[in-house]
């Protein structure tokens, strides 16, 4: 385990690390032509009894009393009951039982939900009883917590725009005081990329731990690492790249959202095999779906591009010990988070233009 009087006092950077093996490539082939991924619909959240906000969920946490609280970059938290119904709807403020519009959450050993609220600078812990226990000031602004040992082994992202120096994009932080400390900091740069290229290089996504081992994704490139982070330091095992034909790393113009491919998540099952979940343009143009432009602003607002239109969700399943696709499928919704125990939540809308999510159970069959 974590050697804890080797942290105190120091955050280390680890810009490289030792590697089991090269980079391995992954080819397009699926090795399992009789695989099989078998999805079910098991919950459907949202409606007009049941509101979500208008895009997609950056997050979504099931507790253990199966309740799912849904966070997004434009509201504050939801809470929804086992059936589908609201139970709580959070106040935005800066109060103690209150948040900012907090897109990401952690689910603790106890039962209780640690809200990353980057608005307010702090990370509330709320109890089962939805009231909160305790108030973290947060440095930084980390996202896609990932627990290694709570509350003292905490690992996240850091994107490189949260940053007064360059540093490496996965951090290791302890939530035990009263503010957030960095431990170490971890994980690959590109160093070869500059200026918005490299920025967006450091967004990445992180599987939930297991067994003291973690892979790392990034976004905009098709690039896995997978760090075991239970030791002295964190150390890269294994590096996979895949390169799909219709996966680029196109730049887009600033602040103009478009349908690109995008690395959405990645989670590993407990018999090792990763999963990957990757936005695939539809096909439909951005002029197809674009908002009508306003006689006062003359633009159409970029806020309101029904997305769900322009992209799909590709999974693939890896099976690291060949650097293999065993099977891939393809569900026409957008990925909004995967669940530690083979759940899946994916976001769209109806016909009425009314957003919904659904909870949706993820089985290899045939193999």
């Amino acid at each position: 385990m974590w050697k804890k009087s080797g942290w105190i006092g120091a955050a280390i950077a680890f810009l490289a690390s030792p590697v089991a093996n090269a980079q391995r490539i992954v080819p397009d082939p699926v090795s399992c032509p009789r695989c099989t991924i078998e999805a079910r619909t098991v919950l459907r959240i949202g409606g007009l009894d049941s509101p979500l906000p208008s895009e997609g969920p950056a997050d979504v946490v099931a507790d253990g009393q199966g309740r799912y609280w849904v966070f997004s970059w434009n509201a504050t938290p939801m809470v929804f009951d086992r059936t589908g119904k609201p139970i709580r709807e959070f106040t935005h403020g800066a109060g103690p039982n209150e948040t900012g519009f907090a897109e990401y959450a952690i689910l603790t050993p106890a039962d209780s939900v640690a809200i990353f609220d980057a608005e307010n600078r702090r990370i509330s812990v709320f109890a089962s009883d939805l009231t909160a226990k305790r108030s973290i000031a947060l440095s930084g602004f980390p996202v896609k917590p990932r627990i290694l040992r709570w509350p003292d082994r905490v690992i996240v992202v850091q994107p490189a725009g949260s940053r007064q120096t360059l540093q490496p994009p996965l951090q290791l932080i302890d939530l035990s005081g009263p503010t957030s400390s960095t431990l170490a900091t971890f994980g690959r740069i590109r160093t070869t990329l500059t200026g918005p290229a490299l920025a967006r290089s450091f967004h990445r996504t992180l599987s939930s731990v297991r067994n003291g081992r973690v892979w790392e994704a990034e976004h905009m490139r098709y690039n896995l690492h997978y760090w075991r982070v239970d030791g002295t330091f964190p150390v890269l095992l294994d590096s996979l790249q895949r390169r799909p034909a219709w996966f680029s790393e196109e730049l887009v113009s600033p602040g103009v959202p478009v349908a690109h491919p995008r690395l959405n998540r990645v989670e590993q099952d407990a018999d090792g095999l990763v999963w990957v979940f990757l936005n695939q343009p539809t096909g439909v143009t951005l002029s197809e779906v674009m908002p009508k432009r306003s006689s006062r602003t003359r633009e159409g607002r970029t806020d309101q591009i029904p997305m769900e239109k322009l992209l799909r969700t590709v999974v693939e399943v890896i099976d690291p010990k060949t650097a293999r696709v065993i099977t891939r499928t393809t569900v026409p919704s957008i990925l909004s988070t995967v669940l530690a125990d083979g759940r899946a939540v994916f976001y769209n809308v109806d016909r009425d233009g009314i957003p919904y999510l659904e909870i949706v159970t993820l089985r290899l069959a045939g193999r």
